[in-house]
């Protein structure tokens, strides 16, 4: 009897392992979607995307010219999007996850954006290429993850203000 129960428990022990049901992380804030336009759309042409958490690469893919890439990231935390393809500049896109308060809620965030050919890049600053093009952040008065409109308008500003120096003679 002892034998029986023993193995009933082991058996239910090992079902339990494969019959767990996932639930949801409920540090989880924002689902964020996002889609690269504009690069060359051939089926076996690829992109990649890696999501950086400290300073340490979480998650790296090569993502098909035309797909898209999705990561979960958790509440106040900060994040960067690093978006790479060879023959074009790197593009990094910054995340804050930080909620004024706790939110029960998954907020979900879509956009596209495209890659400068590198060709394209000897009329931008150089400097100005290493930041990040956006900050995304949660909006309190919107209720919504938004980007920093201010800033990114101020990149791109200075991306392609190139300040050129005549030569005396």
């Amino acid at each position: 009897m002892k034998n029986q129960l023993f193995g009933l428990i082991i058996l239910l022990a090992s079902l339990n392992s494969y019959c767990q049901i996932q639930e949801s992380d409920s540090s989880i804030c924002l689902e964020i979607k996002g889609k690269i336009l504009g690069i060359d759309s051939k089926s076996e042409d690829s992109y990649t995307c890696e999501l950086v958490y400290f300073n340490t690469v979480e998650k790296k893919e090569n993502i098909g010219a035309k797909k898209s890439f999705t990561y979960k990231l958790k509440i106040n935390s900060i994040y960067t999007i690093r978006i790479s393809k060879d023959g074009y500049i790197t593009k990094l896109i910054s995340i804050y996850t930080r909620l004024p308060k706790i939110h029960d809620e998954l907020y979900k965030l879509d956009f596209e954006t495209d890659l400068i050919p590198v060709h394209k890049s000897k009329k931008l600053d150089s400097d100005v290429i290493d930041f990040p093009v956006t900050i995304i952040y949660y909006d309190e008065k919107a209720n919504w993850f938004y980007f920093n409109e201010e800033y990114t308008s101020n990149i791109k500003r200075q991306l392609h203000n190139v300040k050129v120096v005549r030569n005396k003679i």
